[in-house]
């Protein structure tokens, strides 16, 4: 049975502050408010409390070599809630206390947002978050009640919110059962916040929503996370249990999304089949034909040798262009754009055009995300899907 620490009443402000003042009360507010403007997304809760956690669990791999890092999400739809559990460092007493508090970050330049907002935003954003902890010295949980309608009160009639002692325990079974040091979120969703209600886009089963994830927040990573194991419960408005798992999560890549797809390397090594058994390489057998995605993949040693067998001249600063940044290619031609109709289909994802989260057009993937709709700016309409990391 775990010995769950007590703490007194804190507010997360007063790390920002001492003064209580009408003043600087007001300027905090509008710092907070200015944090949540520029959460707009629907998916932001899930990328904050996600990359929360794999940063949690990399700074733990990074100082122990044998460690299983594990990530636990919980999004439960009948009670409109998201829960992320890691088990990473953990958070210990005086971290607990600042963890809230705007522009407050232990992260380095290294990690992904440590600008210090993230933890801000799932505070103040929402009316209730539970924040749970556990590590060598100091175990616990807290929970705030009411915040967003703080920041909302333009007339200040209502009490600064604070964390307090949250009795019932962490609600999170991940938490007590799997954890010997680490962190667990949960946010509840209203009428007040955004998004309102987790049923709004549709998805019912752990397996739509782990391939938006994949997608939509950090789990979706260009390299793989080794050693990272994910565990996905999603509990539908029924009280219904899906559940999905995944090892080593990267991006969700296009031929992913089909069953239907075809590796451009088994079609050059099947025509070459042909070629040397003295038959047309172009009568490709029927398991060939009426595929939906085409994709080929590239690393640095197979982008050399395909510039050798296609007679591409590299000077001497394209080669060591290459060297220096050693980029991994990979392109996907998808068929008709039918085939994210289906798609979104097949996740029972929301209906609405504005609404989805994969359509015809040019993807690329740098830095950031973003997506060109062919249907507007390409000629050739909604047939072509590229993805580039360099």
């Amino acid at each position: 049975m775990l010995d769950f620490q007590s703490f007194d009443s804190f507010d997360p402000l007063e790390a920002k502050t001492e003064a209580d003042t009408e003043v600087k009360l007001k300027a905090l507010k509008n710092e907070i408010k200015g944090i949540l403007t520029s959460y707009v997304g629907w998916y932001d809760p899930f990328c904050e409390t996600i990359q929360n956690a794999m940063d949690a669990v990399e700074k733990r791999a990074n100082r122990e070599s044998n460690y299983d890092p594990k990530i636990w999400i919980t999004i439960n739809l009948q009670d409109n809630m998201l829960i992320v559990t890691d088990n990473g460092i953990g958070l210990d007493e005086k971290q607990f206390k600042s963890f809230l508090s705007p522009f407050f970050s232990f992260k380095s330049r290294k990690n992904r947002g440590h600008k210090g907002v993230g933890a801000t935003y799932l505070a103040y954003g929402f009316n209730y978050i539970q924040l749970c902890t556990k590590t060598p010295s100091f175990t616990t949980v807290g929970k705030m009640i009411g915040a967003r309608n703080w920041v909302d009160d333009d007339e200040t009639s209502l009490l600064r919110p604070q964390v307090s002692n949250d009795i019932d325990g962490p609600l999170d079974k991940h938490f007590k059962e799997n954890n010997d040091t680490g962190v667990s979120i949960c946010i509840k969703f209203d009428k007040g916040t955004f998004p309102k209600n987790l049923n709004w886009v549709g998805m019912r089963k752990a397996s739509a929503w782990l391939k938006v994830l994949r997608f939509k927040t950090a789990l979706g990573g260009i390299q793989a996370t080794e050693n990272l194991e994910v565990f996905l419960d999603v509990i539908d408005k029924q009280g219904n249990l899906t559940q999905e798992s995944i090892k080593k999560p990267t991006y969700l890549w296009i031929h992913e999304t089909s069953d239907k797809s075809l590796y451009y390397k088994d079609i050059e090594k099947k025509r070459k089949e042909l070629f040397d058994r003295n038959k047309n390489p172009e009568n490709l057998p029927k398991n060939f034909m009426n595929r939906f995605v085409i994709y080929g993949q590239w690393d640095f040693n197979s982008l050399i040798e395909s510039s050798k067998q296609i007679k591409l001249n590299l000077n001497e600063e394209d080669y060591q262009l290459l060297t220096t940044h050693k980029p991994y290619i990979y392109c996907a031609y998808v068929w008709s754009v039918k085939h994210w109709n289906n798609f979104h289909q097949e996740l029972e994802y929301r209906s609405s055009s504005k609404s989805k989260i994969l359509y015809g057009g040019i993807q690329l993937i740098e830095i950031n995300f973003f997506l060109v709709d062919c249907s507007k700016f390409i000629g050739k309409k909604h047939n072509e899907l590229l993805h580039r990391n360099s």
